[in-house]
C-alpha cells in the first residue's frame, strides 16, 4: 500500500519551500535551517540552486524571497493540497 502524503519524506521541492518560506521576512541561515527543519548541506545546496534561479537573494548575510519565489511557493503549495484532495 501506498504511503500517504502526509507520511512520506519531504522531496526537495518541498524542502525549498519550507526554506523560502522561512526567508519570507529575512532571515540569517541559521534561522532558516531551524525554521525549514533541514540540515546545513541540504541548506547550502538548496540556497545555492535557488539563488540561480532567482527564487532567493542574499544581502550582507540575510537570505529574502524573491517575487518569483513567493509565485514557486504557492504552486508548491496549491500541487500539495491538490494530491490531498480524495
Amino acid at each position: 500500500m501506498a504511503k500517504e502524503l502526509d507520511e512520506m519524506r519531504r522531496n526537495n521541492y518541498q524542502m525549498l519551500k519550507d526554506i523560502l518560506l522561512a526567508a519570507s521576512s529575512g532571515a540569517v541561515k541559521t534561522h532558516i535551517i531551524y525554521g525549514s527543519n533541514i540540515n546545513f548541506k541540504i541548506f547550502k545546496d538548496l540556497a545555492e540552486y535557488a539563488k540561480k534561479r532567482g527564487l532567493l537573494v542574499e544581502i550582507d548575510g540575510v537570505f529574502h524571497i524573491t517575487d518569483k519565489g513567493r509565485e514557486f511557493c504557492c504552486r508548491v503549495i496549491e500541487l500539495e493540497a491538490m494530491l490531498r484532495e480524495e
